[in-house]
């Protein structure tokens, strides 16, 4: 399975939105739409994980001609992180 990331939604969005949009492109995914945590408003970007590798670059190109409420959707695919970001809570202080 290879991730997506589908930029330029609207806040008003909805998870079942955007799985609807690619059902209906074959597309099919299990979608994640992070959500502002003050105002509980989608943050304009959505992960979409495709079922089928090979239909990933198919998918892709389907994507970036499409819109969602006249949004059209910035649409890329996702690389592997060696690390990621974040705390280094692991590290001695002194290390730092």
């Amino acid at each position: 399975m290879k991730k997506i990331f589908l930029g330029n939604l609207p806040f008003e969005v909805t998870t079942e939105e955007v799985e609807n949009l690619m059902e209906n492109l074959t597309c099919s995914a299990e979608v994640s739409l992070p959500r502002d945590r003050k105002t509980g408003k989608a943050r304009g970007f959505a992960f979409a994980t495709i079922e089928k590798d090979e239909k990933l670059d198919e998918c892709i190109e389907i994507l970036k001609k499409q819109s969602i409420k006249g949004r059209p959707l910035k649409v890329d695919e996702m690389k592997d992180r060696k690390h990621g970001g974040g705390s280094r809570r692991d590290e001695p202080e002194n290390e730092r």
